[in-house]
């Protein structure tokens, strides 16, 4: 499916309202109707490209190699850099599903439980 309209910089979640943006609750939505997108992937590859995370102005993931990433950082920003994938963050299973190029804001912390970094274009870019 193609977007019509892929930000290169999403806002985060609202957190008066708990509402995310449109584009991204639309990758979620996807992403609850095709499981299979969302299966641990295995480490198939490496680029000079990093997947970042930063806690305010401080870089706390920084990622180069597909594969599924599990830890409990905390952070307020990403950037995807040349990978897409899955950020799964807050304790919530609320994911950020991103394509190459993309950063967004949370706008607060959350901790981050697991990265997905696709060896391909993930399905929804």
């Amino acid at each position: 499916m193609a977007f019509s309209a892929s930000p290169a910089v999403a806002a985060g979640p609202d957190t008066e309202t708990g509402r995310v943006p449109a584009l991204i609750a639309q990758r979620a939505e996807m992403l609850a109707n095709n499981p299979e997108w969302a299966t641990p992937v295995g480490t198939l590859g490496c680029q000079s490209t990093y997947f970042k995370g930063y806690f305010y102005s401080v870089e706390s993931i920084s990622l180069n190699c597909s594969g599924t990433y599990t830890n409990n950082l905390p952070a307020t920003r990403f950037t995807a850099g040349g990978w897409s994938g899955i950020v799964y963050y807050g304790n919530t299973g609320a994911n950020w599903a991103f394509c190459d190029g993309e950063s967004w804001n949370l706008g607060n912390e959350y901790p981050i439980p697991q990265v997905v970094l696709y060896a391909t274009k993930a399905p929804w870019c």
